[in-house]
């Protein structure tokens, strides 16, 4: 399953130690936050090339960049439903395809020969580049 999705994102630098000061100027705002998900833990692991490219990017500020992670919730040594997430970015605006990758559904995490299968199955998905 392949699902697309776009939006705008705008990303602010928060230097005062005051939270509340923050807290009521997004209450008060017309940006109508509001609670989306019940809490639970989510689990990432985040892919890279050779070059450690992705980092290099989100260190250097560069406004066009791609990210790939593979993400799930619930139990932290096994993926459940694990979802492979491409995010580029082109300015403000980003773009992130998921897909299922029911492979991987049940994997123990914990075990370095299940990274070797995550990382080639999240190559074979990943067409634009290699990941280590």
């Amino acid at each position: 399953m392949k699902n697309k999705v776009s939006r705008f994102e705008r990303k602010w630098v928060y230097s005062n130690n005051d939270h509340l000061i923050l807290v009521n100027a997004l209450i008060r705002s017309n940006l109508f936050f509001c609670k989306q998900y019940p809490n639970r833990k989510v689990n990432s692991i985040y892919f890279d090339d050779i070059n450690y490219s992705s980092i290099v990017e989100n260190l250097d500020g560069v406004s066009k960049k791609k990210k790939i992670r593979v993400r799930w919730y619930g139990e932290r040594n096994k993926l459940v439903n694990p979802i492979l997430e491409i995010k580029s970015k082109k300015g403000f605006e980003t773009k992130k395809e998921t897909y299922q990758i029911n492979e991987l559904n049940e994997l123990k995490f914990n075990d370095y020969k299940n990274l070797e299968l995550i990382k080639n199955i999240v190559n074979l998905k990943n067409k634009t580049k290699n990941i280590i």
